[in-house]
């Protein structure tokens, strides 16, 4: 099994359990695009959710309504996508 197959497995087990909170790091670094944009939907889908992701992927901050940046301990940006 393909470490993006676990990823997707654990996120599945989230939403299985119907849990509010959903803390990652580097979630979806091993998933392809297509399953990206699946997941984000279903997040999408349940205002109920707090999803928290740690990234480096820059190209997925579209996906939220929240972003910090905690770069260079000095940047911080909330509710801003372009900082």
């Amino acid at each position: 099994m393909s470490t993006g197959q676990r990823q997707k497995i654990n996120i599945a087990r989230h939403f299985y359990r119907n849990n509010n909170v959903l803390i990652c790091d580097e979630a979806f670094s091993n998933i392809d695009s297509d399953s990206v944009k699946k997941i984000f939907n279903n997040i999408a889908l349940n205002d109920n959710i707090l999803f928290i992701n740690i990234t480096h992927h820059l190209n997925d901050l579209n996906y939220y309504d929240e972003i910090i940046n905690l770069s260079e301990r000095k940047n911080y940006a909330k509710n801003s996508k372009e900082n």
